[in-house]
C-alpha cells in the first residue's frame, strides 16, 4: 500500500473532528446547542489519541520504520511515526493548519512571529514560510523536543536562516530557577514506561538547567521593537507567558492565539476571567479561530471543550 493509498484511507476527519465541530459552532437553534454542549463533554483528545493509534498500527505494517526524512509541502522533516505530531504531518502535510494558516490573521511578508512551545519546529517551519522576508523566534525548553526542532532547521536551511531558536521556558518573569514542566512527547505508538497525562496523553521531558525568560526581557534585551503574532501552545503556562508579554502586547498589538482547555484551568487553578481582565484593559476581542465567535464570560463554557481544547485568536480592536 502507498502513501497516497493510506492518506486516502485515512481521511483527515479521523484525527480531527474540526470539521464536525466547526457545523456544530457556526449553527443556531436549541438542537445544535444542545449539540455543542454535547461536544464540548466528549473526550474529544482521547479519542483523538485512540484513533491516532490505530492510524500509527496501520502505517507501521506497510513502512516498519518508524524514523523517516519526510518533504511536505515544501519543508523537509525528521520524524517519528510513534509521536502523535509527527504522524499527523506524515499523512496529512501539516498539523492544527488553523494556527498558521488563518484567514483572520493578516501576516506579511516581513512578519516577526514569536511561538512559544515550538517542539519539533513544525508551526516554526511554517511560519517561516509565510514569512520569507521577517524572523521567527521559537521558544522550546526540552532537551527532547529541542533537539528534534534543531535537526529539522540543519535540514531546511534556507527558512533557518530567518529563525532564532531559543532553549528555555517563557514565564511572567525572567529567572535561572523555575519550577515548571513541559510536556513535548505524544506517543501513539511503541512501548512506552513513562507517566503520561490523563487527557492529553502527553508526557513531561527533561529540561533541566534549562530557565525561564519573560517575552518583554527578550525582546528588550534583543532590541526587537516588533511582534506580529504571538503563538502559545504551553500545555497550562499561557496565562503565565502572556503576563510576561504585557508590554509588548500593549506596545507593539500583535494578534495572539493560544490554547485552553477548562481542564487546564482547573489543573493550573487558572479562571477563564483571569484571561478577559488581562486582554480586556488592552482592548482586544477573544474569538474561537476555527468559528470566529467571539467569546466571553457569559458563553465560554459554550466553546471551550471540558476534556479537550481549543486555540483561541486574540485580535486588538482598532484605535477608534
Amino acid at each position: 500500500m502507498t502513501n497516497e493509498a493510506i492518506r486516502s484511507v485515512c481521511s483527515p476527519t479521523a484525527l480531527s473532528s474540526a470539521c464536525f465541530k466547526h457545523w456544530v459552532l457556526n449553527g443556531g437553534g436549541h438542537e445544535k446547542n444542545e449539540m455543542r454542549r454535547l461536544v464540548n463533554r466528549l473526550p474529544v483528545t482521547r479519542i483523538k489519541i485512540f484513533i491516532a493509534r490505530l492510524l500509527y498500527r496501520l502505517v507501521h505494517l506497510v513502512f516498519r520504520r518508524d524514523q523517516r526524512i519526510i518533504t511536505r509541502k515544501g519543508i523537509t522533516y525528521e520524524i517519528d511515526l510513534s509521536e502523535g505530531i509527527d504522524l499527523a504531518v506524515f499523512l496529512f502535510g501539516s498539523f492544527q493548519k488553523h494556527v498558521f494558516c488563518n484567514k483572520r490573521l493578516s501576516l506579511h511578508r516581513d512578519a516577526v512571529i514569536v511561538d512559544v512551545g515550538a517542539n519539533f519546529g513544525m508551526m516554526t517551519l511554517q511560519f517561516a514560510k509565510i514569512a520569507p522576508s521577517g524572523k521567527i523566534y521559537a521558544f522550546e525548553p526540552t532537551h527532547y523536543a529541542f533537539s528534534k526542532l534543531s535537526k529539522n532547521l540543519r535540514l531546511n536551511p534556507d527558512l533557518a536562516e530567518r529563525i532564532i531558536a531559543v532553549q528555555s521556558f517563557v514565564s511572567s518573569t525572567t529567572s535561572e530557577q523555575v519550577d515548571m514542566k513541559a510536556h513535548a512527547s505524544w506517543k501513539v505508538g511503541g512501548a512506552s514506561g513513562e507517566i503520561r497525562h490523563g487527557i492529553h496523553g502527553g508526557t513531561v521531558k527533561s529540561a533541566e538547567g534549562v530557565g525561564a525568560v519573560s517575552l518583554d526581557d527578550f525582546c528588550q534585551t534583543n532590541d526587537i521593537c516588533r511582534v506580529d503574532l504571538i503563538k502559545i501552545d504551553t500545555d497550562g503556562y499561557e496565562l503565565e507567558v502572556l503576563m510576561g508579554a504585557k508590554r509588548i502586547i500593549a506596545g507593539f498589538r500583535p494578534a495572539v492565539i493560544f490554547e485552553i482547555g477548562l481542564y487546564i484551568l482547573e489543573e493550573m487553578n487558572v479562571s477563564f476571567s483571569d484571561y478577559l481582565e488581562f486582554f480586556g484593559p488592552l482592548n482586544y476581542s477573544l474569538l474561537d479561530s476555527s468559528s470566529f465567535a467571539r467569546i466571553e464570560q457569559s458563553n465560554y463554557c459554550k466553546y471551550i471543550p471540558s476534556k479537550a481544547t481549543i486555540d483561541i485568536l486574540a485580535l486588538p480592536t482598532p484605535h477608534s
